[in-house]
């Protein structure tokens, strides 16, 4: 269970909800009545990128100027 505070982009109100990963929430915003929702992150998304996985990888750079 997972909770987070949204701002509506309008009246600036904000409102605490709560989920479950990858449930999508209805949203209204009681001041302006704007519609919405809100899809929380899958469990797999919130996971720590591997240390041994590279988002970008380099082999054989070289940088040269003139002859050097």
């Amino acid at each position: 269970m997972a909770t987070k505070t949204i701002r509506c982009p309008s009246c600036k109100t904000e409102i605490t909800i709560t989920g479950n990963p990858n449930e999508k929430i209805d949203i209204t915003y009681s001041n302006c009545n704007l519609k919405g929702f809100y899809r929380f992150p899958s469990e797999q998304s919130n996971k720590k990128i591997n240390q041994q996985s590279y988002v970008i990888e380099v082999k054989g750079l070289n940088n040269m100027f003139k002859d050097l």
